[in-house]
């Protein structure tokens, strides 16, 4: 990104567990995005021949994303997009004008005052 330059902000919606493989894709077409992740303590365990499940020494941290299934994504202004919805793992990319236009009242539907809508199949 240019330094000083308008950006927006889109939201990307990944498959799911998908969203370290959609962050590499992104990253290999040119895109820096923003994954909020934690730390997750992830108690180590084994089983026995019996079948039973025993606690073992070996703890694993796990960086898990804060939200899953989503990542963050700067557009430059004039920037449309076009390849982040072809990515691997990536299942739509929501944008500021398609908030914008799904904010637009709709005109309501037109009809004669005094008459009831009928269907084709009471007409025929």
């Amino acid at each position: 990104m240019i330094e000083g330059e308008q950006t927006q902000w889109g939201v990307v919606e990944t498959r799911p567990n998908a969203e370290a493989l959609a962050e590499r894709s992104l990253r290999q077409i040119g895109y820096e995005p923003l994954v909020v992740r934690y730390n997750k303590l992830i108690k180590g365990h084994r089983y026995r021949l019996n079948g039973e499940r025993v606690r073992s020494r070996h703890d694993e941290i796990q960086a898990r994303p804060f939200i899953p299934g989503y990542l963050f994504l700067p557009l430059p202004s004039g920037d449309d997009a076009t390849l982040v919805d072809g990515c691997n793992g990536v299942k739509r990319l929501f944008r500021t004008r398609d908030a914008q236009s799904a904010a637009k009242p709709r005109p309501a539907a037109t009809r004669a005052p005094g008459r009831r809508w009928r269907s084709p199949r009471a007409l025929g």
